[in-house]
């Protein structure tokens, strides 16, 4: 009886672990931590870059924030730095059908233009964020 519940037990576990594995697991938690949800998802630094100096380019902010369901970005006021690094990953993320469809693809510095949205993953350094990572979004 023992061994019987506890293959169940197993069998249940492995099912769960599955779905998280091939569905991702952001989509089933709990968001206790909504701002590291929200830093996970959209960056340290989220915006329209609105000025462009060789590698340094500064972003109007975007703030979001839980709404309900969802989630509700929103003009913060700031305008914040981030810099790239010959060590910065850039993506390029073409969406489709209305943000429903995406593809990712490699990009360089260039793809960083005026009234382009970024999100920015990296490290604040005296008030410029040394950036890791960057998505350009690309909307078609």
């Amino acid at each position: 009886m023992k061994v019987k519940f506890g293959l169940i037990v197993l069998s249940i576990v492995v099912v769960i672990v599955s779905a998280l594995s091939i569905f991702g697991y952001s989509k089933y938690k709990d968001y206790k931590g909504q701002a590291d949800y929200i830093t996970k998802e959209y960056g340290n630094l989220e915006g329209f870059v609105k000025a462009t100096n060789g590698e340094i380019f500064t972003v109007d902010k975007i703030t979001t924030t839980k709404a309900g369901n969802g989630y509700v970005s929103s003009d913060s006021g700031q305008q914040v730095k981030f810099q790239c690094t010959k060590d910065t990953k850039i993506i390029i993320r073409n969406t489709y059908d209305h943000g429903i469809k995406t593809k990712d693809e490699g990009g360089n510095v260039t793809d960083i233009k005026n009234d382009k949205l970024v999100s920015v993953w990296g490290q604040s350094q005296g008030g410029t964020i040394m950036a890791e990572t960057v998505v350009v979004f690309k909307f078609n």
